[in-house]
């Protein structure tokens, strides 16, 4: 999750340097882009718009990936967008909103559906000793329920032991939202 706000920030960052300078605006853009494809997640899990269904915040969470948003073909949607702003920034709106999908290949979670609407496979990266992992719409679903967590956030996400130490994943993400925040304090 906060992974995507630094990528962002890298992107934009890199590209911004490149053409006009960094700025604030320019990294929360980035950010912005890079968060994107799971601002309708975060939305309905904020409002607790749970009619829409439970997997939100159980095992089913991987949902939301399944949907253009998540999947490789979104950053040609989005890119024109940046026509609006200002022309230079479409590769880095392509790239930042890119860069979701494929973080969320390795990162916690069943992985995504890559070429949706052209297919339905779901694709995982570095999952339990394979380099890829492709799971049909009812493997995945039979392995969500058989491995998932009901509880991921504190059980996956940030999965506290017995003596309260996070995760190292978690230990990484909520690193990458402070260095998110630090390059924003120091621009």
């Amino acid at each position: 999750m906060f992974f995507h706000l630094l990528a962002g920030i890298f992107i934009f960052g890199f590209f911004g340097l490149a053409l006009f300078g960094v700025s604030k605006g320019i990294l929360l853009f980035g950010m912005f882009i890079a968060i994107l494809s799971d601002i309708p997640y975060w939305y309905f899990l904020l409002k607790k718009k749970f009619t829409i269904g439970q997997w939100l915040v159980n095992k089913d969470s991987y949902l939301h990936r399944d949907s253009l948003l998540h999947s490789i073909f979104f950053p040609f949607i989005i890119s024109p967008i940046g026509f609006i702003f200002n022309p230079d920034l479409v590769p880095a709106i392509f790239f930042a909103s890119l860069s979701h999908p494929i973080l969320d290949l390795w990162g916690i979670g069943w992985g995504v559906k890559l070429f949706y609407p052209f297919s339905d496979k779901t694709f995982k990266l570095f999952y339990k000793g394979k380099i890829l992992t492709i799971f049909t719409p009812e493997k995945l679903q039979k392995h969500a329920q058989e491995n998932g967590e009901d509880d991921w956030w504190q059980k996956v996400y940030i999965k506290f032991s017995a003596d309260g130490v996070p995760s190292w994943y978690g230990k990484a993400e909520w690193g990458a939202l402070l260095v998110s925040l630090s390059f924003l304090l120091l621009v």
